[in-house]
């Protein structure tokens, strides 16, 4: 994007772009944003300040192989039924629900592990949640082959 809009070199725009990460710019520009709307910028820097969860539960991999497939639809759905979204436009948002994914597609998992950790401040949803993630990642035997990151890049010959 910096490449079409700056109208820079490919190669300057990715320094532009690692510079402004690197140095803290971006960071800082986020923190604005959050103050400009109104927001608590101070979360930025102190974390600790945000609601935790009074419920968590960690979803184990039934199965050991390789997580072949995460149906990311289903997965934000499962933010849904944790608490994270609305059902329905009237429905009130659990600002401390959420979903911790700790592994991802291609990753070999043993029996047991931690395929994610789920958190909400009603105990009820935890189990219907880990069904519905659980639902959404397939294992199989085999790694799942390589899918690109970046499947080709726009430029302004285009």
């Amino acid at each position: 994007m910096l490449h079409l809009a700056l109208g820079l070199t490919a190669e300057d725009a990715r320094r532009k772009a690692e510079e402004t990460l690197t140095s803290g710019a971006a960071y800082r520009k986020f923190c604005e944003w959050i103050e400009t709307q109104g927001g608590d910028a101070t979360l930025c820097t102190h974390p600790e300040k945000f609601p935790e969860a009074k419920y968590r539960r960690e979803v184990k991999a039934a199965r050991g192989g390789y997580i072949t497939h995460m149906d990311t639809e289903r997965i934000g759905l499962t933010g849904v039924t944790l608490g994270a979204g609305r059902a329905r436009k009237e429905d009130a948002i659990d600002l401390t629900a959420g979903i911790s994914i700790e592994k991802k597609r291609g990753d070999l998992v043993s029996v047991g592990d931690t395929l994610a950790v789920l958190f909400t401040s009603d105990e009820s949803r935890l189990s219907a949640a880990e069904a519905e993630y659980l639902a959404a990642i397939e294992i199989g035997d085999k790694a799942p082959g390589h899918i690109p990151l970046v499947y080709r890049m726009i430029t302004s010959e285009e």
